[in-house]
């Protein structure tokens, strides 16, 4: 069984808590499986992260 959690500031987040980010415009979603406290690929996930970020906004 998978069991999935959304964190927003350390607390677990709710729809009011995502919402406005959802629809605020000029932003970037990401997201990431933890297994064991680790993310696979986290330099390449914060690389594209940062890339994206440096082209939306300069």
């Amino acid at each position: 069984m998978t069991t999935s959690i959304t964190l927003f500031n350390g607390r677990l987040a709710e729809a009011a808590d995502l919402a406005p980010l959802a629809f605020a415009g000029f932003a970037h979603f990401t997201a990431m499986q933890v297994h064991d406290r680790r993310v696979r690929g986290l330099d390449l996930h914060l690389t594209r992260l940062r890339e994206a970020s440096d082209e939306l906004f300069g």
